[in-house]
């Protein structure tokens, strides 16, 4: 089963830009930027 953009909206997700809510999702990128930052410091 693959999810759309749209179905997320259903789990509580605010959506910051819209232009086409029922593409697929076939991925996503996940970071840690405190992590990132506090390396580099």
């Amino acid at each position: 089963m693959r999810l759309k953009v749209n179905d997320l909206l259903a789990h509580g997700f605010e959506p910051i830009s819209l232009p086409d809510g029922d593409r697929e999702i076939d991925g996503a990128y996940v970071g840690d930027l405190l992590s990132w930052v506090m390396g580099r410091a």
